[in-house]
């Protein structure tokens, strides 16, 4: 880690300097930030330190939480209808597609092991 990352993890939490930062992965969409740490120990002080301080740039309040190892953040919220829609119609095609798969020469169609032909 840089002498300017660690400088500024200090001015970020205060007389802690959390060293061993593995994975740092920004969701701009969601306006998300995971952190994985090498240790349990950082992760738990950065929580402890981060949860409801203040961002200095935005002035907004900083969430801090463990992830839950399910909640997938990349997904935008439920109020974003059109990207929705485009999944549904996708999933849709997906089905459709599927389904005329059985329109293929049978020395194409999945065959089971054990199963004969009864064509």
């Amino acid at each position: 880690m840089s002498t300017t990352s660690v400088q500024r993890l200090k001015n970020v939490v205060p007389g802690k300097v959390m060293l061993r930062v593995e994975k740092i992965t920004a969701i701009t969409k969601t306006q998300v930030v995971i952190v994985k740490y090498a240790e349990p120990i950082a992760a738990s002080e950065a929580v402890e330190a981060l949860h409801d301080s203040v961002n200095p740039r935005t002035q907004e309040k900083v969430e801090a939480i463990y992830w839950d190892g399910v909640t997938d953040y990349t997904k935008v919220p439920c109020g974003d209808e059109t990207e929705g829609l485009e999944e549904q119609k996708r999933h849709e095609e997906f089905g459709n597609w599927l389904d005329s798969q059985e329109e293929r020469p049978p020395e194409l169609r999945l065959q089971v092991a054990g199963e004969e032909d009864c064509s």
